[in-house]
């Protein structure tokens, strides 16, 4: 496959959203959040490591407070949702226990964690001879997660009940234990920034384990790591082959569903986004775990809205039922996503599509809406987008007092600089800055006070800002007699 990198230079602006949008769940999820790490992530982050330390210090009841302020910022924090439980063990409360390892399996019943989290809540169950709960733990256990060393536990237990031999079944918990060491040294020198040692191992313990699920894990890792590192084609060729060897005998295993997620991946940061999109659709299939049907629709959106501006910048002639086509995927696409920010990315590229043909006023109106529909801590840096867009739309129609408005909303939302993308240069705020500016003169006149005292502060912020010189020559035209916006040539 001829994977190509992508010029984010070359992109037009709007674009830069869009690429934020299209890299959360894609090539990069595993290794670094989109925007870089949020004040929430960090304060996730923090508090996890003091849940932790109150936890070794055997104060279960403050872990236990910590752990759930940990889940409050970080609604897929699964291992913090076992630890939960296993404090509550450890203060006799059985049934609190149980109910976090639900909690745990429900924010993602397929992965490894929740294999840990079906056993616990097994022998909690069990212990509490609660027969029902054992026996639906025990059978989503060898329905999910047969190969894991949880899942081969409980068949030997069961297996030992019954009076069979368990002999085959412990020779492979001991390939199983032995690979799942192997992968945790693997991905802890990942982490010190061994890599080509990460991926010598990765794919040792693959060739060596290729029977046991810590085997795959560490391929499938190995093809994450790979993407990491840029070396797309190789990456693309073993998600392939994990695919073709997994598919046919298990076609909805999170091993298989997820390798095609990278594939689509790879496809788009190939420039293969027709194949792309494509993909995607293949993965919305109602069949499939949500999850997968949730990501897959916000891409799918994504790519075929880049497909047309990417025409449109090529200055093809694109009909106006192709932007309601995308527009017809955004909305679906929010209507399928749960999270409150990947509803609020459809929702912006649906108003962003307005403005590809000119519908500025349409703009305005849904940069309006989505504000007034998102307001959640979440959905901060698609806020000040929508901000920004609005600001855009009622500046083009000549509505400055809204313009100013928005302009100084989406500046205002904007104060945390690691939240935006390092390659836009926070270009949505500077734009935002030349709006303030030019909307303040205009409602105030040439003596306005707030205007020189933005003026200064966009100046400030952004001394190399390619919006300076339209700044100087839109107030120029606004009072030509005023020596202040003189253009120098």
């Amino acid at each position: 496959m001829k994977v190509r990198n992508r010029n984010t230079e070359n992109l037009p602006r709007g674009e830069h959203v869009l690429r934020g949008v299209l890299l959360l769940g894609l090539t990069l999820v595993f290794f670094s959040p989109v925007y870089g790490r949020s004040s929430v992530h960090e304060d996730a982050l923090q508090r996890r490591k003091e849940a932790l330390e109150l936890e070794r210090e055997g104060r279960y009841a403050e872990a236990i407070q910590k752990f759930e302020e940990v889940i409050a910022l970080n609604p897929t924090a699964q291992n913090s949702a076992i630890r939960k439980g296993r404090c509550w063990e450890r203060l006799g409360n059985r049934a609190k226990a149980l109910a976090s390892y639900r909690q745990a399996i429900e924010m993602d019943p397929l992965t490894y964690d929740a294999s840990e989290a079906t056993y616990r809540a097994l022998k909690v169950a069990f212990a509490e001879g609660d027969t029902s709960t054992a026996l639906e733990m025990a059978t989503r256990m060898r329905t999910l997660h047969p190969d894991s060393s949880y899942g081969i536990r409980v068949e030997i237990a069961m297996r030992e009940a019954a009076g069979q031999t368990t002999q085959p079944l412990a020779e492979r918990l001991e390939r199983e234990l032995k690979a799942s060491a192997a992968y945790d040294d693997a991905t802890s020198q990942a982490k010190v920034g061994r890599v080509e040692d990460a991926l010598k191992e990765l794919k040792r313990i693959w060739d060596t384990y290729p029977d046991t699920a810590a085997g795959r894990r560490a391929y499938s890792s190995y093809g994450h790591l790979l993407i990491k590192e840029r070396r797309d084609e190789e990456a693309y060729e073993v998600f392939r082959e994990i695919v073709d060897l997994f598919e046919p005998i298990a076609p909805q295993s999170r091993l298989v569903l997820e390798s095609k997620l990278r594939l689509a991946a790879l496809l788009h940061r190939g420039d293969r986004r027709e194949e792309s999109h494509a993909a995607y659709l293949e993965l919305m299939d109602s069949k499939l775990p949500r999850y997968y049907q949730e990501t897959a629709a916000l891409q799918a959106a994504g790519v075929l809205f880049e497909i047309y501006i990417r025409k449109w910048k090529a200055r093809e002639a694109i009909p106006l039922e192709a932007w309601e086509r995308v527009r017809q995927f955004c909305k679906d696409a929010e209507a399928i996503c749960t999270k409150p920010v990947d509803k609020a990315r459809a929702r912006l590229m649906y108003l962003e599509t307005y403005q590809w043909h000119n519908e500025w006023a349409k703009v305005a109106e849904e940069g309006a809406r989505f504000l007034t529909e998102f307001r959640d801590e979440q959905t901060t840096l698609e806020q000040a987008n929508a901000a920004y867009f609005a600001a855009r739309g009622f500046f083009t129609v000549g509505n400055m007092k809204e313009a100013l408005r928005y302009a100084e909303q989406c500046i205002s939302a904007s104060p945390d600089r690691e939240l935006w993308p390092p390659e836009t240069g926070f270009w949505h705020v500077q734009h935002a800055y030349f709006i303030k500016i030019v909307s303040l003169f205009s409602l105030e006149g040439k003596d306005s006070r707030r205007g020189p005292e933005a003026f200064a502060t966009f100046l400030r912020y952004f001394p190399n800002s390619e919006w300076i010189k339209p700044c100087q020559e839109q107030l120029h035209r606004l009072f030509p007699e005023d020596p202040r916006f003189r253009i120098s040539r």
